[in-house]
């Protein structure tokens, strides 16, 4: 199984991005950036929810920071993650594709078709995420500074196995 954005599956409810609501401000504020971004490749925004929101997804973009968020621990103790190359790094991202993946909410359980999931290792790391998402979207930094807007995309596709980690940075 894949996981898909695409404008069909942001329009019916079955895309958008879920973190934990004790998940930093700034990780909060940069999600919805994303979906302002994702509005402008696809034509529609997708929704943000915390992780104990009910919501009907089947493709959710799941957003945590390492020590921060218990769905990310969740996400490792069932083997569907691992942080092991993030945690403890400065500054580090990694996104993974996982098909299947249940989440442990304090109203019990939720299942969904395939996940993105970004985790960082820090704030600043968990933000990098965020934007990594935008750049494989086709959106430039740029796009409110030089009204750079993106082409427009059918569907992001990433295959289940999916896996990038970033490189710390060379500069503190």
């Amino acid at each position: 199984m894949s996981f898909v954005l695409s404008e069909s599956y942001v329009r019916s409810g079955k895309n958008g991005i879920i973190y934990d609501a004790s998940e930093w401000s700034g990780v909060q504020k940069i999600a919805g950036r994303v979906c302002d971004d994702m509005a402008a490749v696809f034509g529609h925004r997708p929704a943000i929810y915390t992780v104990d929101t009910k919501s009907d997804l089947k493709y959710p973009v799941l957003v945590g920071t390492i020590g921060r968020s218990a769905m990310l621990d969740g996400l490792e103790a069932c083997g569907k993650i691992d942080l092991s190359k993030v945690r403890g790094k400065n500054e580090v991202f990694s996104l993974t594709v996982s098909e299947a993946v249940t989440v442990a909410t304090e109203a019990g359980t939720k299942e969904y078709a395939a996940a993105l999931i970004i985790a960082g290792s820090d704030k600043r790391g968990t933000i990098y995420g965020l934007f990594h998402l935008s750049e494989m979207l086709g959106v430039s930094p740029f796009i409110d500074w030089l009204d750079l807007k993106p082409a427009r995309m059918d569907s992001l596709t990433l295959e289940d196995g999916f896996s990038y980690i970033s490189k710390e940075p060379s500069v503190r």
